[in-house]
């Protein structure tokens, strides 16, 4: 996420970390510029943009959110390179690329 700083300046906005709380069922996510986001398990999994989520030629997301187990979580997440991280999760779903400007888009308002 590129944000145009004094007309010139650019600065890349990326996520600095995201740390799963089980007791919480969320994600603490905190950004270069400062700011912290929460997401619970459930809606970031819901959220994903994946193919097998959301149809490619509609755009329209193909699972509710009604369809992720209220128990999901993470069994593990890691970085792709400097602009995604991946989460695989307890459904079994693992193909998910959750870029840092999606996130930004979703999760900070």
């Amino acid at each position: 996420l590129r944000v145009v700083l004094s007309g010139e300046r650019q600065e890349l906005i990326s996520v600095v970390s995201m740390e799963p709380n089980l007791k919480s069922s969320a994600f603490k996510v905190v950004w270069t510029d400062g700011k912290q986001s929460l997401v619970s398990f459930k809606d970031l999994r819901y959220l994903c943009p994946c193919a097998s989520c959301v149809d490619e030629n509609t755009n329209i997301r193909k699972i509710r959110r009604e369809d992720v187990p209220e128990d999901i979580k993470p069994l593990k997440a890691q970085t792709i390179g400097n602009y995604a991280i991946q989460v695989f999760w307890s459904d079994g779903h693992t193909t998910g690329l959750y870029a840092y400007d999606f996130l930004r888009k979703h999760l900070v308002k």
